[in-house]
């Protein structure tokens, strides 16, 4: 299917900007999974999700979905894994813009 990558990501404070892309890296090929899963029997889903996250001591203590990828499903799968991350030393608000690269 690809990989997604950070169309964008705004963190408040901007210096925690390295380790949230880390982060976002780790959890690609399970991004994807979700992906392919929501998309098995030629089911049709966005290929972009945009969501707020609200950090604190480093863990995702509230998500927002802003944006949608069509599938609830997939958008729940989503959060499921970025809440479950650890961003180290973050203390921030985050405006995630995430796209798979091969899908238009």
């Amino acid at each position: 299917a690809g990989e997604f990558s950070v169309l964008q990501a705004i963190a408040d404070p901007p210096e925690h900007q390295a380790v949230i892309d880390q982060v976002i890296r780790s959890r690609n090929s399970q991004l994807v999974r979700c992906y392919e899963r929501s998309t098995r029997g030629g089911v049709r889903v966005g290929a972009r999700f945009v969501a707020t996250f609200d950090i604190e001591s480093g863990r995702v203590v509230s998500t927002e979905i802003n944006g949608s990828t069509g599938s609830s499903w997939l958008d729940s799968c989503f959060v499921r894994r970025l809440e479950s991350s650890r961003f180290s030393g973050v203390d921030a608000m985050l405006a995630l813009y995430l796209g798979l690269g091969e899908v238009e």
